[in-house]
């Protein structure tokens, strides 16, 4: 029985030698198809790196933008917390929220303007805010089961404890709270009242600049920093509530880290 011719076409293109060719271009489109060449993928990372060229430099003058802004704004807010506590005769704090990168101003309400000012360390001070924490919550839980310790007849025990400052938020628009920009957070934040620089992963997850009556507020340094690790100083003038912001990393000097000496608006 005569065979179909077309059964052996394969074996027939197989053994010449157009069959060999005809073989070869179909693996190339086969390699083509399923994915890029080299060449293909060398020209992609170059156009890549052209793009990130293009667009770093741009970012970074972004956050330097930023960093700047959000230092001249903060250092405006000290200033004018300073003033206003001289004013209105309040005692007034800048506190500090070292987690959320964010800061508000409170008042206090008991017309007291006594403050805790021993000087603390990092670890110290962290334990202390968790004790307090602590503390308060068992004055609240006392407080709404209608329970007191001590006293006579009911009536609540006279304390000898010597009456401090007790703060709340305090409601302005020019001193409304306020969070740092993308990319720019707290570095760490030096106040008189305290052993050494707090920070995020460094003591106590608030900080405080307390601003008096009198016109006298904490000296003080403030570091923020971009996403670029640069770094901008606010030093906190303690006699005329000024505020000096250096594009640098301000090293601490000891009239900053001892409270005892004189005070330096120079």
């Amino acid at each position: 029985m005569p065979q179909n011719p077309s059964l052996n076409t394969n074996s027939s293109i197989g053994s010449s030698p157009s069959g060999v060719l005809i073989r070869r271009v179909r693996c190339a489109r086969t390699r083509r198809q399923s994915g890029m060449t080299l060449m293909e993928i060398m020209v992609v990372i170059f156009l890549m790196g052209i793009v990130m060229a293009i667009g770093l430099p741009s970012f970074n003058s972004l956050t330097h933008a930023r960093l700047r802004s959000s230092s001249t704004r903060l250092a405006g807010a000290i200033r004018y917390l300073y003033n206003q506590a001289a004013l209105k005769g309040l005692c007034m704090r800048m506190k500090f929220d070292l987690k959320k990168n964010s800061y508000q101003v409170e008042v206090s309400t008991n017309g007291s303007c006594l403050i805790d000012d021993k000087q603390d360390s990092a670890h110290r001070a962290k334990r202390r805010e968790e004790d307090k924490k602590k503390k308060d919550k068992k004055k609240k839980e006392a407080a709404a089961s209608g329970t007191s310790i001590g006293g006579w007849g009911g009536q609540k025990p006279i304390s000898l404890e010597v009456k401090k400052a007790v703060f709340q938020k305090f409601n302005s628009k020019l001193l409304k709270s306020r969070g740092l920009p993308r990319g720019v957070t707290f570095h760490s934040i030096f106040v008189s009242h305290q052993k050494e620089p707090y920070s995020k992963t460094r003591g106590p997850r608030y900080a405080y600049i307390h601003c008096f009556p009198l016109g006298h507020c904490e000296r003080a340094v403030i570091y923020l920093k971009d996403a670029r690790q640069t770094i901008f100083s606010l030093e906190v003038k303690p006699l005329t509530g000024r505020v000096v912001v250096h594009p640098k990393r301000m090293e601490l000097s000891d009239r900053f880290t001892n409270n005892k000496k004189g005070d330096d608006d120079d």
